[in-house]
């Protein structure tokens, strides 16, 4: 059987924002030299060949084929855009020009399609690529994105909501260096200590840095033990090896002699936009003196049965249930999503974690959490609603399907504000839940994304954002993907959400924290910064007070 998610990602590896997709050839050799024949590179996408489902080729026109170079789930551009329908029962193809070597690749459905594609092949040249697949978890009629790959035009995808449904492949699976491990791990120690670095990839070489540049572009190569003294060092290092990319970046923060550093370890539950943290919340928890040990597992498009029924396979760490069942956390977080179960509470006694309800899962996961951590902090993650170019309404926001109107049943949002709202309540009512479960744990409390974009799109619109015009479509385009006809934040949208995190998690006023990758100005970073934590101290259910 086609495994449905991609491959297992380290749990302690922080992504960096983008790969340079120059790295493929230079890791060949160690230098630009070209590569060797039989020498593995990322090649570049020229051109797709797609088949649509029987009858649904229409509905393809407006999908996109789109490229990332940060990570299956954040970072896409688009690449080229379906303009007709393509021909039935057949292999249309999709010229891709100019573009550059892209790690995923994927087709993404437009609005309202749910996906709908019988095949997808990405070539370069004559050359059919392989690689790992990826997709949107379920699907309305049981035919999931593995079908969209296995070379038979008579199976089909067809995704489980309208929108945001895609599937494509890793380029890179398997030809991607092993993230270095840091060894005394990233802490506070009382004197010096010295580092030792190393990666589980044979013959890599390992590049670092303490000043915050890119260790692979500007790092020093690692022939010894690191020594860290006195006061706060950050550690970056990556690792390279012959015919790979280059691995993800390692952040270490070290303490020596204290001072103000804290060690705080972290585990994020979810989907796609649980990912819009990933590789961005280690490094600013850095930056502001916190030795953070981050992990995460999500799956795209699930929700939170994830725990109980896709424990393995996903992005992250290899099996959410082992972790939390092993590690001591300091932090976890759940996402709440429209992709089931679509109950804030009850249910408790279903069969399927699909059928009972947000609280009740979430629960599960909590009382694991507790068994290795009393104290863990328990968030519920606010994410925010679709955009309005998808469509704002659902299980969640209301005017959609609603399972059980006895207990969750909101009046149809007339806008993405509306929406908003429904989604705070709905998350509120998870929290509440899970506070009415356990009244002897540390309160549940909720990490309010949704609410500190609605204070950013009130901002720029009012004229108040530095550098934005006065125009709801500049919030759009600025914070969110494709212009804004995509779910999934920009950069700029990842740094915000990320300050969110930060000042909840950690009770710290996020003022100051770099935006390195982003296009962002300094006072517009100092806008973000002061809107993250004017919402988070301006909600009661986000823990800053606790």
């Amino acid at each position: 059987m086609k495994r449905q998610v991609a491959g297992a990602r380290s749990s302690r590896a922080v992504t960096a924002p983008a790969l340079a997709a120059a790295l493929a050839v230079a890791a060949c050799s160690g230098s630009a030299t070209p590569p060797a024949d039989d020498c593995w590179q990322l090649r570049t996408v020229d051109r797709v060949r797609v088949v649509p489902r029987p009858g649904a080729a229409q509905a393809m026109v407006g999908g996109t084929i789109q490229g990332s170079n940060d990570s299956p789930t954040n970072g896409f551009v688009t690449l080229a855009t379906l303009a007709v329908p393509p021909a039935e029962g057949q292999f249309t193809e999709v010229a891709v020009p100019g573009a550059a070597p892209y790690r995923y690749v994927k087709y993404y459905g437009p609005p309202g399609s749910y996906g709908q594609v019988a095949e997808v092949e990405f070539w370069s040249g004559g050359t059919r690529l392989q690689g790992e697949g990826f997709g949107t978890v379920g699907s309305r009629s049981g035919n999931p994105w593995g079908n969209a790959l296995d070379g038979d035009p008579a199976t089909f995808y067809d995704g489980a909501g309208p929108s945001d449904a895609y599937v494509g492949i890793d380029l890179a699976a398997g030809h991607v260096a092993a993230t270095p491990t840091f060894s005394p791990p990233p802490g506070s120690y009382p004197a010096p200590r010295a580092v030792s670095l190393s990666s589980a990839t044979p013959g890599a070489a390992i590049r670092y840095s303490r000043d915050g540049s890119d260790p692979v572009a500007a790092g020093i190569p690692y022939g010894g033990t690191v020594l860290v003294v006195a006061g706060q060092t950050t550690l970056r290092a990556a690792a390279v090896a012959s015919c790979m990319l280059a691995s993800p970046v390692a952040i270490g923060l070290y303490e020596i002699g204290g001072g103000g550093a804290t060690s705080q370890s972290s585990i994020h539950v979810g989907n796609s936009l649980t990912d819009a943290i990933d590789g961005w919340l280690q490094p600013i928890a850095a930056a502001g003196g916190i030795a953070l040990d981050y992990s995460r597992y999500t799956v795209p498009g699930i929700g939170t049965w994830v725990y109980q029924e896709q424990p393995t396979g996903g992005f992250g760490v290899e099996n959410v249930q082992v972790s939390l069942r092993t590690r001591p956390f300091d932090h976890v977080s759940f996402q709440p999503f429209k992709n089931g179960p679509c109950l804030p509470t009850g249910h408790a006694a279903e069969a399927s974690a699909q059928d009972r309800s947000d609280a009740v899962n979430i629960e599960e996961a909590w009382n694991d959490a507790s068994a290795q951590n009393p104290a863990v902090q328990m968030w519920v993650y606010q994410a925010w609603p679709e955009t309005p170019t998808h469509g704002f309404t659902g299980c969640i926001t209301g005017g959609g399907y609603m399972r059980d109107p006895a207990i969750w049943n909101p009046a149809p949002p007339a806008t993405w504000e509306d929406a908003v709202r429904n989604q705070v309540a709905y998350d509120e009512a998870v929290r509440a839940g899970l506070a009415a479960m356990h009244p002897e744990r540390p309160p549940p409390y909720v990490i309010p994304t949704s609410l500190a974009f609605l204070a950013l799109k009130r901002s720029v619109q009012a004229g108040t954002f530095p550098g934005l015009p006065a125009a709801e479509s500049a919030f759009w385009s600025t914070f969110f993907s494709d212009g804004g006809a995509d779910d999934h934040p920009t950069a700029e949208g990842r740094y915000f959400v990320t300050l969110v995190f930060y000042a909840a998690m950690f009770q710290r006023d996020p003022a100051g924290l770099p935006h390195a990758n982003t296009s962002l100005t300094d006072a517009q970073a100092a806008a973000l910064q002061a809107i993250a934590w004017q919402t988070v101290t301006g909600y009661a259910w986000s823990g800053v007070a606790r």
